[in-house]
Formats: structure tokens, C-alpha cells, sequence
């Protein structure tokens, strides 16, 4: 029939009465994508919605003619019981790796999938750069200099989601390897010196065929271009490189051939020739 003619009705826990379908706090399009007024009902369950975990529902189905049937269904619970931080709590940039460790987490719908995300000077889960869920409870990610906020986002295997609290991470600027209390050096020894913490970040990437943490590394690399190009002094106190616009192109040059060589390395090589008659 047309799907003009039906509308969608949830009725339980947090919500009211059948005839004024979904009501309770305000709910997002997006745990409801089809609406509901289609041909048919899709509650996306990783989506804030007044759904009451542990509830029981009823769906009714209407149609213009007066026709209706129903359905039920229950909301399991969410992931619970666990724990998520990082360590350590502060390390140099792009030198000194977080790891992200989440344990003990259990739920009614196995298994359980894991993201990590990362905001700077604050927790914002909304604005937080997430890594793509994986069946892995830890990750290892590698920050330029700044303040940051890490905290992970557990998902069972229907779609209910639970949200660690947030670690705070310190990440200084790499220091100067010198034992010379009066050492000087020029801008462009400033700039050799970041680029060779950037390439050994970005290698040690590639060594591990990690695409996953390559592209964090690169996406920290770059955030970090965008907010400023300036290194710590000795003694205290800034510098802000002179070739700013030669140095952003080298470090992006950079990036580029590691990404080209992580593709390389991850493309199956040709079949031999065959041997000589």
C-alpha cells in the first residue's frame, strides 16, 4: 500500500501514549531515520533517544483504513562495569606514545566494540576526532604538543553505546638534545630537528602497517601546522619559523611519501614469471 497511509507508534518507558507516538526528551532524527510515517521502522539504538534501558515496548502499525497491528520488543542494557584511561599522563610530542586501554567492560549483547576519541583543551565528545570501532579494547595514538582530552565509546553488538569518562594528557614540545647550557642553532636546524621527531613518528607507523594509526599521527601532524608553526627556546620563550610556508610544504611532502609507502607495502606484489620451458 502507500506509505503515506501508515504511521509508526512506540509506546513503554519514556514515552507516551500510542496515538501521539515518540514523546519524552527530545529526540534526534537520527534515532528515528525512517520516521514515522514509511513503509518502515528503524530505531537506531546508538542514537540518544528517551528509550529507558531495560524496557519493554510496544510498536503499533496503523493504516488509514483503520487496520493496525502490534509488536513488542525490550531494550537490553548498555555496556557497563568497565573502565577506560590513558597512560602516560604526559609524554613529548610525537615521540612518546599514549596507549588507550579499556577492561572489564560487559554487556547483554556480545561482542563488544571499541572507539577512541580526542579533543583538545577540553572534553567535547561532539567535536572529538573517534577511530573507527574495533573489536580491540586498547590503541595507541601519537599527539603534537597541547592539552588533550581522550576518552572511549563501547558498543555492543545491537547498537547501545556507553561512554568512559575523559583522561587529560599533557604533551610538551620535544626538547632539545644538548647538554650545552649556551647551545644556539638556526631555523633551519629547528625545522631538521621537528621533522626528524615527525619522520620517526610516521615510520614507526609504517613499520607496523598501521593505516588506522598512520592517519591519526598525519591528522595531528596537520592540525597542529594549522594552529601554528612556532618552537620553544631554550631557557623559555618562542620562536616563530621564518620559512613557516617551505617548512608546511617539507613536513607535508613528508607525510605524502609515508602514506605512499605504507600503500606500497600493503599491495600484494605480482605473481613470478613463470620458469623457461
Amino acid at each position: 500500500g502507500d506509505a503515506g497511509g501508515w504511521s509508526w507508534a512506540v509506546a513503554g518507558p519514556g514515552v507516551t501514549t500510542l496515538s501521539e507516538g515518540w514523546k519524552g526528551p527530545t529526540l534526534p532524527d537520527a534515532a528515528v531515520p525512517a520516521g514515522f510515517s514509511s513503509g518502515h521502522f528503524v530505531v537506531d539504538l546508538a542514537a540518544e533517544s528517551a528509550l529507558v534501558p531495560g524496557g519493554a515496548y510496544t510498536l503499533t502499525l496503523s493504516s488509514v483504513g483503520g487496520g493496525f497491528a502490534q509488536s513488542t520488543f525490550s531494550l537490553g542494557y548498555p555496556p557497563s562495569g568497565g573502565v577506560c584511561a590513558a597512560s602516560p599522563s604526559r609524554g613529548f610530542a610525537l615521540i612518546d606514545p599514549f596507549t588507550l586501554r579499556c577492561e572489564g567492560w560487559g554487556g547483554d549483547n556480545l561482542p563488544l566494540y571499541y572507539s577512541f576519541g580526542v579533543s583538545r583543551d577540553g572534553w567535547d565528545s561532539a567535536s572529538a576526532l573517534w577511530t573507527a570501532s574495533h573489536s580491540s579494547s586498547s590503541s595507541t595514538i601519537y599527539l603534537q604538543k597541547g592539552i588533550f582530552f581522550v576518552a572511549a565509546k563501547v558498543t555492543d553488538h545491537a547498537g547501545l553505546v556507553s561512554h568512559s569518562t575523559a583522561t587529560v594528557l599533557f604533551v610538551n614540545a620535544s626538547q632539545v638534545d644538548t647538554n650545552s647550557s649556551n647551545y644556539t642553532y638556526s631555523v633551519g636546524e629547528e625545522e631538521d630537528r621537528v621533522l626528524a621527531s615527525v619522520d620517526k613518528a610516521l615510520g614507526n607507523q609504517v613499520f607496523l602497517g598501521s593505516t588506522p594509526n598512520l592517519l591519526q599521527v598525519g591528522g595531528a601532524i596537520l592540525e597542529d601546522l594549522a594552529v601554528n608553526t612556532d618552537i620553544p627556546l631554550p631557557g623559555g620563550g618562542r620562536r616563530l619559523l621564518a620559512s613557516g610556508a617551505a617548512y608546511r610544504m617539507r613536513v607535508r611532502r613528508l607525510l605524502s611519501s609515508k602514506m605512499v609507502q605504507m600503500t606500497s607495502s600493503a599491495t600484494p606484489s605480482p605473481p613470478p614469471p613463470p620458469p623457461p620451458p
